[in-house]
């Protein structure tokens, strides 16, 4: 189904075996725990937008999407490499928070384990600045959003991984 009906429960979705069902009846299947449910959300074009997992756990491939895009932990100034990050949900997935990489980042271990309890807040923003309500469009890249006592709420995307510009050598 499209993303637009998985939200609102208008509109169809079409299961596995070609059978095509109201889009809230496939929403009910999705709250019950007996359906595997792999969502595949699909553009007006049929152009795949994001493909999701039935699992809390992000896939191997999924992974390594993730380790191409961050390259190591997402939080700003932070170095780890990807060996050493876990993925993290960013809209929780005992919230609903779908496993797939728009809704994923690479995290460290102590960066995981912290962030929440030292009020930073992750969002997924596109890296074109953002508009006058201070949010940048949906999907791309994970930005951290600082503690509302720093008195700055301007979205940091971590450069620690961004390759080193190279010099031409003076010959």
């Amino acid at each position: 189904m499209t993303r637009e009906a998985f939200l609102t429960g208008t509109g169809t979705a079409t299961t596995g075996h070609g059978t095509i069902v109201h889009a809230s009846t496939a929403r009910q299947w999705a709250d019950g725990g007996d359906t595997l449910v792999q969502p595949v959300w699909i553009n007006q074009h049929r152009r795949i937008e994001a493909l999701g997992t039935p699992c809390r756990i992000f896939t191997r491939q999924q992974r390594h999407a993730l380790i191409i895009r961050d390259k190591g932990c997402s939080f700003p100034g932070c170095d780890a490499p990807p060996q050493h990050c876990q993925v993290h949900h960013i809209v929780p997935w005992a919230d609903g928070g779908p496993t797939h990489i728009d809704n994923g980042c690479l995290l460290c271990t102590y960066h995981h384990r912290t962030f929440e309890r030292l009020g930073w807040v992750c969002r997924m923003l596109n890296g074109s600045p953002p508009a006058n309500d201070g949010v940048a469009g949906r999907g791309g890249i994970p930005h951290w959003i600082p503690p509302a006592w720093t008195g700055n709420q301007t979205p940091i995307r971590n450069t620690a991984h961004d390759p080193r510009p190279s010099y031409p050598l003076k010959t």
